[in-house]
This record gives C-alpha cells, structure tokens and sequence, in this order.
C-alpha cells in the first residue's frame, strides 16, 4: 500500500507543518537606520531574553534610547541589562551593530542585511556566524593590468582576464560611434550611403 510523502503531508497543512505566527512577539529585524546611526551611535539595552516557538535561536528584546524597541538574535554572551551600540561609530563588540565596512577583518558576525535596512538576511539560524574576510572598493570587472588570455586556451592556462571583447587602439569602447572606421577604410554612414546608391566611394 503506498504512503503520502512529506510534500503530501505538508501540503494538507496539518498543524505539525503550521507556523505558529500568532503567538510570536513581532518580526525579529532590524530597525531602520536613520541619520543618527549612519553618522554617530544609538545606545540601547537588552530588557528580556526569550524563547520565540518556531525559532532555533534566542532572541533579545532591545529598546533604545529614543523609547524605539525592536527584536533581534541574540549573540552568545548576550545578558539581560547589557548595554549596546548601534551606528557607523559603534565599537566592534558583541551585541554590538554596525556596517560591515566598520567591522575589523576577523570578526564573526551574524544577521547579514542583503541591502540596506532590510532587516538582515543572512546568517540567522541559530549557531550560525560569518567572518568578515577583507573589505573590497568596489568594481572587479576592470582589467588589472595581467596578460590576456584567449578563449580557446588548455584548461590549466585559463585563467584571469579571458577573452576580452576587445583590445588595442580600434576598440568600440575607447572609439566614439559616430568616428569608427571599419575594415573598408571608411566610417559606416560613408558605407552604408555608397551601399544605397551604388557608387563607388571617392578617394
């Protein structure tokens, strides 16, 4: 005789399978940040660590300073009336939020926001922790400067910068459209007129 399979299962929407979402405190997020914590600190304290049902981690109610409160994970070491730091300004420690770009090289860290003040995305299961590698300016597309390496080349050669578009003096992107000569000797509009009419292109 056969068996349901847990998609079955889950799909019939059982109570095992039900997200106790009416008895949760609020979203567990960060709030978002204002021009206070982008150029200074907002302190906070921890008022309870509690036991959310359906959450794997702890979680620490936290009221700032201004009389806003929010819910977030709690770190270990994290105690009832610990003192925190929210902003740009905020020291590296635990408990502590800050963005990722303040965060010394090294650092575990957890609740990853994907863009700013979205609440955190990243690294929210509990036991979970990222480190903090390097801190990169941005791009990566550019050429850095190494040889070229062609498309077609054995598999132990091909590496870094692989068939670029395009190189040297005749490339699109360094030549404005309207001043490119093609392999005629002639720009395209030159060509494509003489292509209209017949005639042969003057010297």
């Amino acid at each position: 005789m056969g068996k349901k399979i847990l998609v079955q299962r889950r799909g019939r929407g059982g109570s095992q399978f039900r997200s106790p979402s009416w008895i949760r405190e609020g979203p567990v997020r960060y709030l978002a940040m204002g021009e206070a914590e982008l150029n200074g600190i907002v302190r906070g304290i921890i008022k309870e660590l509690m036991h959310i049902p359906g959450l794997n981690a702890p979680v620490a109610r936290i009221v700032l300073e201004d009389g806003r409160e929010f819910l977030n994970y709690a770190a270990e070491g994290m105690y009832v009336g610990q003192l925190i730091e929210i902003g740009a300004m905020a020291k590296p420690m635990p408990g502590n939020i800050l963005p990722l770009g303040k965060v010394p090289e090294g650092s575990m860290v957890y609740n990853i926001e994907k863009r700013p003040n979205d609440g955190g995305k990243f690294v929210r299961s509990g036991g979970t922790y990222a480190i903090v590698l390097a801190h990169k300016d941005g791009g990566g597309s550019h050429q850095k400067g190494e040889t070229p390496v062609p498309r077609n080349a054995p598999p132990g050669q091909k590496v870094g910068i692989i068939a670029p578009r395009c190189t040297g003096k005749r490339c699109p992107q360094i030549i404005p459209r309207g001043k490119r000569v093609w392999a005629s000797g002639y720009p395209k509009k030159t060509r494509l007129k003489n292509k209209r009419t017949g005639a042969m292109p003057s010297e």
